[in-house]
């Protein structure tokens, strides 16, 4: 089948010297130079910290991107879902560890063939029936499955509740014929946005006290997590300091979205810069003082704030959502025009779930269009 358009169009502009302003869009784009520059400096921050990365890939759903850490020394990557972990381990991505709980046999069997690839699994788990079921399965698969315990740090999603449920079940797992006890997991999710630096180390310090102390009363009873794990972009300059985690599961630095760019970093500005844009085009300027494009809301995540506009409208523009496929730009400047056909680019508001609207990537290097990739775990539950 042939390929669809606008991809068969886009493609056609790979190598040509200003291709980018020739893209049919709206186009998701990703910067190369950038990309892989964000993915150097928090290489660089780990090996500095002596702790280990093992990204997640539910920010960019990409085996490219995911190679390109492992190059740069990550352990593996960090999966949301039994889907994205088919993706990344069929193509060679190792060291898969899937965050949330896999509760359904036939998500559990479908770990077991992940497994045949040669390469090990490992999940988490916060309850006991979970557990038992996985030893079943594991054991009539004839395998072995690492397990480790996630633990509530405040996010009230998923974990265990205390530290005595915690020891319990990594008592479980380590009792249990089929499965192996490598750790413990504690994400502070409700931590990452927050826009106070100093109130997220407070709260770091704080909130993730019980994994702590699940590790050290784990180790008294000879049970030592090999692994402890969590953390994220937005927490990752306090996590590395806490004498908590052996690694971190950073996501979003990687392409960086409108979110973690108006939260303070630890320093003056953040290292990691926006490698995900969306470009645009205006359709329509016959009122006066807004224009309208072609990207609304089919192509930007709408649970964060709305993005915001880096090139081709004035400076104190505005971007609005303004139906499915349209936004409003609200012209800032007296006097200020956009005519169809110009050219707006934005930062994505939520990198994950806007990632997830698109199937390619249009990677480009300055002003030229370089390759198109797959987003390949796109919509895989």
């Amino acid at each position: 089948m042939s390929e669809i358009y606008p991809l068969q169009y886009n493609k056609g502009l790979i190598g040509k010297p200003g291709s980018i302003s020739e893209l049919n869009t709206p186009a998701l784009i990703l910067d190369l130079d950038i990309l892989e520059s964000n993915i150097l400096k928090m290489a660089q921050f780990a090996k500095e910290h002596h702790i280990y990365l093992r990204p997640h890939a539910k920010t960019h759903k990409s085996i490219k991107i995911a190679h390109k850490q492992l190059t740069e020394g990550a352990l593996g990557v960090c999966c949301a879902t039994v889907g994205e972990a088919s993706v990344m381990t069929e193509n060679g991505i190792s060291g898969v560890l899937i965050t949330s709980p896999i509760v359904t046999s036939q998500k559990i069997q479908e770990l077991m063939r992940l497994q045949s690839y040669g390469n090990s699994i490992i999940v988490t788990s916060d309850n006991n029936k979970n557990i038992r079921l996985l030893n079943d399965i594991v054991g009539e698969a004839g395998q072995k499955l690492d397990v480790i315990i996630d633990i509530d740090v405040g996010l009230n999603r998923t974990g265990a509740s205390d530290i005595e449920s915690s020891i319990l079940l990594a008592k479980l797992v380590n009792s249990s014929k089929n499965l192996n006890f490598v750790g413990i997991q504690g994400y502070a999710g409700h931590l990452q946005h927050l826009k106070s630096y100093n109130e997220r180390v407070e709260l770091v310090k704080k909130d993730l006290e019980i994994l702590r102390k699940v590790r050290d009363t784990l180790t008294s009873i000879g049970l030592k997590p090999s692994i402890v794990t969590g953390g994220g972009t937005g927490t990752h300059f306090i996590d590395a300091n806490i004498d908590i985690f052996t690694e971190l599961q950073v996501g979003s630095y990687s392409v960086m979205d409108v979110e973690y760019l108006e939260i303070e970093p630890e320093d003056i500005k953040w290292p990691y810069e926006p490698a995900l844009t969306l470009l645009s085009s205006v359709v329509s300027s016959n009122q006066p003082g807004i224009a309208t494009i072609d990207a609304g809301l089919k192509v930007f995540a709408t649970d964060g704030p709305e993005p915001t506009i880096i090139n081709g409208a004035p400076e104190d523009s505005k971007y609005q959502f303004f139906g499915d496929e349209h936004g409003k730009i609200i012209l800032g400047q007296t006097n200020s025009f956009l005519t169809p056909g110009d050219l707006i680019e934005l930062i994505v508001p939520h990198c994950d779930p806007t990632i997830n609207l698109h199937d390619y990537y249009y990677c480009v290097r300055g002003d030229t269009l370089v390759d198109t990739w797959n987003v390949d775990a796109r919509g895989m539950h």
